[in-house]
């Protein structure tokens, strides 16, 4: 007669061999998961430098304007329309 082989009839060593490849796969997604967020905090770095950087920019650009501004006879003027 045919041998029955139920769901639950696994070798040990089978079970051993598929815990191994498990622990495997999950550590290899945990250090995927690290890389990723290594990653985005890099991008997150980059994107904060590049504000910082856009932020100095136009203060320095702004200072410049009121000086240039400050020094003619029309800065009373300008300011009058930008107040308007």
């Amino acid at each position: 007669m045919a041998k029955r082989k139920s769901l639950f009839d696994d070798k040990a060593d089978e079970i051993q061999q598929l815990t191994f490849i498990i622990k495997q796969d999950l550590g290899t997604l945990n250090k995927q998961i690290a890389q990723l967020q290594e990653v985005a905090l890099s991008v997150s770095l980059r994107f904060v430098s590049m504000l910082v950087i856009l932020l100095m920019v136009f203060t320095r650009t702004m200072l410049c304007l009121s000086v240039c501004l400050s020094q003619s006879n029309e800065f009373d003027n300008e300011l009058l329309q930008l107040s308007y």
